[in-house]
């Protein structure tokens, strides 16, 4: 059944009648099956808006936007597509005007930057033959370099997907990962977009994405067959999408690193420091944080993880020097007590894992996040900008 509130209210109606004419205890909620594609939707966009990549489902549910079109993308049937793969170029390309597309503002996105690249490469016949060329330059062997239908990976174009389509966005990712090498090439190729450049880290988060929605992906296309009843099918399609979102779970990073960037949780969550599954979360969350160190500039917007202690001026330093006297009684020449060596300090990663902080409110990690984001808080406390990014 539909999840319009239409239906809800059939579903209510049905269940008073059933009970007052024959007696027959009818639940509207757990004697109904919803809509098995808008579940799916719904849970793709939910994923997807923390990505940025979808709006809010109150605001906005993409499938009911698109009810009237097909549930499942096709290339096949994208005559867009089958059009820019089927072009001839002259030598000197076409003289069309370009379609230029801006960076959105605050984009953070790895996926967002990949629809921006793709929407760069098909904007115009003179760059969809430069990505052809890119093609052909790095795939040359049309016996190996080929997709799973035959076709040669130098005659495919990448497809420029629909934002409020889930589907058409993960047609994208997976051509686009297909064609990293062209895709790569292209980019490098183009001064202009070298911002736009993704890394080897960037690729591999895309293929994971890609591999998610590729759950979602084949439970719609068995669900969008015409001619196969799919009522029976549809506990079993949930218990499949369970198993392998369980299994993408636990061979994925992404867990581990949402877990630890709670406040209440940190690593403590995964047990003793010496366990298995402590010391596996802190290498992954040292990774993550790594790699985030490497992009927050130092500076108001970021810090780097270490930053060298300044040179003081001598009169400073001297005065420095009194503040941390311990003793007023006077010390004979040569008797004087060596300081002990001063502690390292601490890294931004190894301050937030000894719960420097605090713990905050369980229910508002936000709240915290808001008031340690900063380099310095208001009360002078160093803050955690590079783990602030993570979360």
């Amino acid at each position: 059944m539909d999840n319009a509130s239409s239906c809800d209210t059939l579903a209510t109606a049905l269940g008073v009648l059933l009970e007052e004419r024959y007696r027959i205890h009818f639940h509207p909620e757990n004697n109904r099956i919803r809509c098995l594609a808008h579940i799916v939707n719904l849970v793709v966009q939910a994923v997807l808006r923390g990505l940025e990549e979808a709006e809010a489902i109150d605001d906005n549910d993409y499938f009911l936007l698109n009810k009237d079109a097909p549930i499942h993308y096709n290339e096949d049937d994208d005559e867009d597509l089958k059009a820019m793969e089927a072009e001839e170029f002259d030598e000197d390309g076409s003289a069309d005007d370009e379609m230029d597309f801006e960076l959105p503002e605050g984009a953070s996105s790895l996926s967002v930057l990949l629809r921006l690249i793709m929407t760069k490469i098909v904007s115009s016949p003179q760059r969809r033959e430069s990505f052809r060329e890119c093609a052909r330059k790095k795939y040359t062997n049309p016996l190996v370099d080929k997709n799973e239908k035959g076709t040669p990976l130098a005659k495919l174009m990448v497809i420029w997907d629909v934002r409020t389509r889930w589907n058409y966005t993960h047609a994208m990712l997976k051509r686009a990962c297909l064609l990293r090498k062209a895709v790569n090439e292209w980019v490098h190729l183009h001064e202009e977009f070298h911002e736009l450049t993704l890394s080897l880290n960037d690729w591999k988060w895309l293929e994971n994405l890609e591999n998610f929605l590729e759950k979602f992906t084949q439970v719609t296309l068995t669900m969008s067959h015409s001619h196969t009843p799919t009522l029976p099918f549809i506990l079993p399609m949930y218990r499949h999408m369970a198993n392998e979102l369980h299994l993408c779970s636990n061979d994925s990073s992404f867990p581990a690193t949402m877990r630890a960037c709670h406040p209440a949780f940190r690593l403590r969550w995964f047990g003793p420091a010496h366990s298995d599954e402590y010391v596996r979360a802190h290498a992954i969350f040292e990774t993550a944080y790594q790699t985030y160190a490497s992009m927050v500039p130092s500076g108001p917007s970021g810090t780097s993880p270490q930053k060298p202690s300044r040179d003081l001026p001598a009169n400073k330093s001297f005065l420095l020097g009194l503040t941390k006297t311990t003793s007023l009684v006077s010390i004979e020449p040569g008797h004087e007590k060596t300081p002990p060596p001063a502690a390292p300090q601490q890294s931004e990663f190894d301050r937030y894992i000894s719960n420097e902080g605090g713990e905050g409110d369980i229910e508002k990690p936000l709240d915290w996040w808001r008031n340690h984001c900063a380099p310095t808080g208001k009360d002078g406390v160093p803050g955690f900008p590079v783990i602030a990014h993570i979360a």
